[in-house]
């Protein structure tokens, strides 16, 4: 007896030490560090993704209308944390310089400027207020008749090229028109546009006519003398577009800004817009807002970063290209806080086979007040569950797998940040059927030896003898089962009882002291997660009774 007693325990230590590798184990099938878009859905993602430093996170308050260019020479107004800065080329040095007669340094919280093209006239558009300011000869000024305040839910400002008229557009879609003609900025005229995600603003200039653009399309819209009013042209309307961020227009013209980078439409001969692919240009990180250079295909982009990008078309090239010497770089942007809340989905990754487990790990910054949630689909977008990162969960089998996340805080003044996304997969497997230990029964001639571990069956034993086995299962699973072909059940244990994605199950089996020799017993094997699944392996022969202990047969091991 104490033989037989000091061969279980060694048995079971050999069950507890040994960790075969994992049969089925987990899949990486996204790992995103952010440094380029390559997967992330910028159909649907409205976070910001900043590629230079590798991260997603709440964007600023929207500035479609930041940067304004005037026709004649190199020279824009742009919005800053430093006011309004008019840059201006400079022969001598070969770079674009301020102009600091021409800037309105006292707007420190501008979120769109618009310029008048022939006068240094300046309209400053802030989340409550629009106001003109006028050259006096030595600097931008201007006086209480020439600001209305009070405004609400203002997104974009746009102005008349040869005259003291600005539009700005407010978040519900309704055009306020604004006139400073005889010398007081009043109200001119007002009509909804019937948008309900407006984005950004643009007076055609040398018309009246204006554009209105909203997340996926631009309308045109143009003055009717006979009502006194704005009308929309439906055979200008272009719509197909994704993410816009920003618009711009010149005679004949339209510039679009998404996430991408700009997308350029000329007029064409039936009235309506086509799409000129040679003067568009992607693609440009963090892009804020586009303006057009009336009179020529020239452009310049603003971005999150601080850079204005300018972009020439190239004669010798057939395209536009940037242009550094009319760029400037390192300016700080002004803002009114972070938007919110916001998505980031990431592109479906289509797998080869059906998984129903996965595991999201994720590296992110979450300040006080700010919040990140996650989900999963496994079906390409179409259902989504939420999930916890850094523990394995069962899903709906799928495979075609998505992660979304929602960006969210309570102060506008922060935001959280995601620095890298990993999503591993699994599913319900049972594999790995291994016997560690065999104990015939009392009066044997001898004890076997089972080392290694028997994989090849089946295994030929006494009758009344006490088999040790193991099985591994992937996918979470929560109950493994033994159903023996002479009725016996048997419930397995698990070696981690914390449920890992792979684990290993332990269980032991008599068999019968009164089978008949030749005896062939089978096995299933079921394993069930927490919603259900089951997965099955089946060994049929496991086992063959060849003769007992009171025969004193020779016992065989077949391996």
């Amino acid at each position: 007896m104490l033989k037989r007693a000091g061969f279980l325990i060694l048995s079971i230590l050999m069950v507890m030490l040994y960790h075969p590798p994992p049969a089925g184990a987990a899949e990486v099938i996204l790992h995103d560090s952010f440094d380029n878009t390559d997967y992330v859905d910028l159909n649907k993602t409205s976070a910001y993704v900043n590629t230079a430093q590798g991260y997603v996170s709440l964007p600023m308050q929207a500035m479609p209308s930041a940067l304004a260019m005037k026709e004649f020479g190199y020279e824009y107004a742009v919005v800053t944390g430093e006011g309004i800065n008019v840059y201006s080329y400079d022969d001598a040095t070969g770079k674009m310089t301020k102009n600091p007669a021409l800037s309105v340094p006292t707007v420190t919280s501008a979120i769109g400027v618009a310029v008048r093209q022939d006068a240094p006239d300046i309209w400053a558009l802030t989340s409550t207020s629009l106001t003109l300011y006028k050259f006096n000869g030595s600097q931008m000024a201007t006086s209480p008749n020439l600001q209305v305040t009070g405004l609400t839910d203002v997104i974009a400002v746009s102005a008349w090229s040869d005259a003291d008229k600005a539009a700005v557009l407010t978040r519900s879609g309704t055009v306020m028109i604004y006139d400073a003609s005889g010398g007081s900025l009043v109200p001119a005229i007002t009509f909804s546009t019937g948008l309900s995600d407006p984005v950004a603003i643009s007076v055609v200039p040398g018309t009246p006519d204006i554009v209105v653009a909203a997340g996926d399309a631009f309308y045109y819209y143009v003055y009717d003398d006979a009502t006194g009013n704005y009308v929309r042209n439906g055979l200008r309307d272009t719509t197909g577009l994704n993410g816009v961020v920003s618009a711009s227009s010149s005679p004949g013209a339209v510039g679009i800004l998404d996430n991408r980078g700009v997308s350029y439409f000329l007029q064409d001969d039936t009235g309506g817009y086509r799409s000129a692919v040679a003067l568009s240009a992607s693609p440009i990180s963090g892009p804020v807002a586009l303006s057009l250079k009336p009179g020529a295909y020239d452009y310049a982009v603003l971005t999150r970063e601080g850079e204005v990008k300018y972009y020439t078309y190239d004669d010798d090239t057939g395209s536009v290209t940037e242009n550094p010497a009319l760029e400037v770089t390192g300016l700080t942007l002004s803002s009114s806080g972070y938007l919110h809340p916001k998505d980031y989905y990431s592109k479906v990754v289509t797998t080869g086979e059906v998984y129903n487990t996965i595991r999201l790990t994720v590296n992110q910054d979450l300040p006080p007040g700010t919040s990140v949630t996650w989900y999963v689909s496994s079906d390409g977008g179409i259902t989504w569950s939420e999930v916890t990162p850094g523990s394995w969960v069962a899903v709906n089998p799928g495979n075609r797998f998505a992660v979304h996340a929602v960006l969210d805080t309570t102060d506008v003044t922060v935001t959280p940040k995601i620095f890298e996304v990993i999503l591993e997969v699994s599913k319900l497997k049972i594999t790995d059927l291994k016997i560690t230990a065999i104990t015939y029964p009392p009066g044997a001639p001898e004890q076997p030896v089972v080392d290694p571990p028997i994989t090849t069956f089946p295994v030929t034993v006494y009758a009344g003898s006490r088999v040790q086995f193991q099985v591994t299962t992937t996918g979470l699973a929560t109950q493994v089962v033994a159903q023996f072909s002479d009725g016996q059940l048997v419930i397995l244990m698990p070696r981690d009882p914390s449920l890992p994605e792979t684990n290993t199950w332990v269980g032991e089996y008599q068999v019968s002291p009164e089978a008949p020799d030749g005896t062939t017993i089978a096995v299933t094997f079921t394993a069930s997660d927490s919603g259900g699944r089951q997965a099955y392996l089946v060994q049929n022969p496991f086992l063959i009774v060849q003769g007992n202990v009171a025969s004193f047969s020779k016992v065989m091991l077949t391996q």
